[in-house]
């Protein structure tokens, strides 16, 4: 595109030249003009040209040094693994959900004590996780929790010959502590839970039973009352009797629903 415009000036330029040697003096001033702004046209093409051929080959190559610069930057960023590690986390990649065992990890900290810490919130999260697949509910561990804390999990589930410490090394960071375990679900613990959630979901029925009774016995304790009530005073005030009992039985209804957001449908 620069070469064309080049080009196109040169010849248009030469041409000037030629009708200000055979021109008046008018017309001379004129095509002195036209030349002049070719020149600067030209000029302008030929800084292009320079720029296209010359300057845009030294960035190519600048930023080819910055992309292979900075590649090799989060190349070395990786943490790097000591040897040692045992053969159930790289196992734990092709696990399935049925599968009887799984692994939890830390992830990288700056203390030990942390990791700890963090470790035995996910041995809660990957036991959770567990429990829901194996009972069919996703709410089944937030309900048994109060049998399944953090620490009575790992206490029950990862043996002590199955956590296995790490120190790796960031080089950002430095040396950072990581913990792993490996978690086992044997047949005991699949059918204690089991059993937990039988009781819990029997339960829950009878809270619902008793809840429904609890709200036709009042509706049918506040309609026998209306029509009690009328019957005594023959009738008289009758609209207020039916305002009270229309109000009872909308706290009832209200108070009822209320109740059922608060229990657990299982």
């Amino acid at each position: 595109m620069v070469t064309s415009i080049f080009v196109v000036s040169a010849a248009a330029l030469a041409i000037g030249v030629g009708q200000v040697a055979s021109a008046s003096h008018r017309g001379r001033r004129l095509a002195l003009g036209c030349c002049g702004a070719l020149q600067l046209v030209m000029a302008l093409s030929i800084a292009g040209l320079v720029a296209s051929s010359g300057f845009a080959d030294d960035a190519k190559d600048e930023g080819a040094f910055f992309l292979e610069d900075s590649s090799q930057l989060i190349a070395s960023a990786e943490p790097v693994i000591p040897a040692g590690r045992p053969n159930w986390i790289a196992l734990s990649k092709t696990l399935k959900p049925e599968d009887n065992w799984t692994v939890a990890s830390s992830g990288p900290f700056v203390t030990k004590a942390e990791a700890d810490t963090e470790l035995t919130n996910q041995i809660k999260a990957k036991a959770g996780d567990y429990i829901n697949f194996t009972l069919q509910s996703k709410y089944a561990a937030q309900l048994l929790q109060y049998k399944y804390d953090a620490d009575t999990l790992r206490k029950r589930l990862v043996q002590p010959g199955n956590i296995y410490a790490e120190t790796i090394h960031s080089p950002s960071v430095g040396p950072m502590e990581q913990v792993h375990a490996r978690i086992e679900f044997p047949q005991w613990f699949q059918d204690e839970i089991k059993e937990e959630w039988r009781k819990l979901t029997m339960a829950s029925r009878l809270s619902k039973v008793g809840l429904v009774g609890a709200v036709v016995l009042s509706l049918l304790g506040t309609t026998f009352g209306f029509f009690k009530a009328n019957q005594r005073t023959a009738g008289q005030g009758s609209t207020r009797l039916q305002l009270g009992a229309a109000g009872a039985i909308l706290v009832i209804v209200v108070a009822g629903v209320v109740a059922a957001n608060y229990m657990h449908w299982l």
